[in-house]
């Protein structure tokens, strides 16, 4: 026997590297040394193949074919293998993974077709999983069914309703392991959230409970999966009021809006009285789009209608009261001066001299404390206007916005006091710039005033 033979290492068992600096060639998962003469590679190589043979002739030689050597599937999927036979063509037998043989009516079952056997899921089940084996007169052959399990709540309600300073449970069971997550975090304060078995208890629940965002966060780690719910928690209690007692000024013939804000949960119902009579005239109540908000319309038609009035708030959980004093006032005098300066595409520079102050004005405080700009284009309703309230400012310039470029506006102007707005001045056209102009802030001052010069001023 020659000593090269003598080192051939011994096949099909893992190659063993000599010590050293080796670079290695992977043959079928085993690492060949090639520190070893050449001619022991060539005898390592050739029998690696002749190993390797009969696995390929049994290859070649396998008659029946399976659609599926391995598939994933979710419980509750529709699934489908076809196994034929390449040679004789005829028909097929399938197996479960019990050994028990499948049929036309059993589940799953199978059904013939000019390509061969197919077994056939309707709905997979967790159960179904394992090896399934085709079988002809002379062969076999076997495809692998996994079932993954989807995440599954149980008992799990995504709006709970909690009185305020009980104790709370947000329920949470699922198929599979999950955690508590409080606004995108594991829960911190031990004490006031106690992790249970199949929920969250909330101790002494208070409003800033319900502010919070809870989620019960279900996992499989296997399969790189996870799901959660959402869970709102509405915290019921009595009305609670913003100003129990507010003070406000009007003047006959004006109008005053007397606004009722709480904040209640379930939100409330709303009383209005006026010397403690309950005021039931249709249409002098206003419904805010806050059903947690009234606002009771006035128009002043006489002295009477100035005094003592009274909101109502009242849920199952309690009631509240706000008291409202209407006082006479003096209705302020109207702008001296309505003039557009300059306008960009979006947006106006309105100047608006305010009226002189009185001595009437001075003793009542009702002095002038901001300036009313009411605005409208011609494709707005008649009798709509736009309407943008500002503070008394000293260089008297006040920039409405919100426009539209090269559109006409129809603008005028109206003093404020604390018993409500004068009359108005008589309207002024106005042109807003095209969108293409831009105003630099780089822009030399001749320039700027050719751009912002008024298209029309009526």
């Amino acid at each position: 026997m020659c000593r090269m033979c003598l080192n051939v290492p011994q096949i099909p068992n893992v190659l063993k590297p000599s010590q050293g600096t080796l670079k290695t060639f992977i043959l079928e998962g085993n690492f060949i040394d090639t520190r070893v003469s050449s001619g022991v590679m060539k005898s390592a190589v050739v029998s690696g193949a002749l190993l390797l043979l009969p696995l390929l002739l049994d290859f070649i030689a396998a008659k029946l074919h399976v659609s599926y050597h391995i598939a994933a599937k979710s419980e509750g999927d529709t699934f489908s293998v076809m196994c034929s036979d390449k040679d004789s063509g005829f028909g097929v037998a399938w197996k479960g993974p019990k050994n028990r043989l499948i049929g036309e009516k059993s589940d799953p079952h199978t059904s013939s077709t000019l390509h061969g056997t197919q077994l056939r899921f309707k709905k997979i089940k967790k159960e179904d999983a394992g090896f399934y084996t085709c079988k002809s007169k002379s062969d076999s052959a076997q495809f692998e069914l996994v079932v993954t399990v989807p995440i599954r709540f149980a008992d799990t309600p995504t709006k709970v309703i909690a009185k305020e300073g009980t104790d709370k449970i947000l329920k949470c069971e699922a198929n599979t392991k999950f955690e508590w997550v409080i606004d995108g975090e594991p829960p911190k304060d031990k004490i006031k959230y106690k992790v249970l078995g199949d929920g969250l208890l909330i101790t002494n629940v208070t409003l800033m409970d319900s502010e919070r965002h809870y989620a019960c966060k279900a996992y499989q780690l296997d399969e790189g999966r996870f799901m959660q719910k959402n869970i709102t928690l509405t915290v019921t209690h009595p009305p609670r009021i913003y100003e129990k007692e507010v003070i406000v000024y009007g003047y006959v013939g004006g109008a005053v809006n007397l606004t009722c804000k709480v904040e209640a949960e379930p939100p409330p119902t709303f009383k209005w009285f006026q010397k403690n009579n309950r005021i039931k005239i249709i249409g002098r109540e206003l419904r805010d789009s806050n059903p947690k908000v009234s606002v009771l319309s006035l128009i002043l038609q006489d002295n009477k209608d100035f005094g003592e009035y009274k909101c109502e708030a009242e849920n199952s959980e309690g009631t509240v009261q706000s008291r409202f004093s209407l006082l006479n006032g003096t209705q302020p005098s109207a702008p001296v001066a309505v003039e557009v300066r300059s306008s960009s595409p979006t947006s106006m520079v309105v100047y608006v001299e305010e009226p002189d102050i009185t001595d009437l004005e001075n003793k009542t405080g009702m002095r002038p404390n901001g300036i009313l700009v009411e605005y409208r284009s011609k494709d707005d309703e008649p009798s709509y206007w736009h309407a943008q309230n500002f503070k008394l400012a000293e260089d008297k310039l006040y920039t409405v916005s919100n426009l539209t470029a090269n559109t006409t506006y129809q603008v005028r102007a109206a003093t404020l006091n604390p018993a409500g707005s004068s009359d108005f001045t008589n309207n002024t056209a106005y042109t807003t710039t095209s969108s293409a102009v831009i105003l630099s802030g780089n822009m030399p001052i001749f320039l700027y005033a050719l751009v912002t010069i008024p298209i029309s001023l009526i």
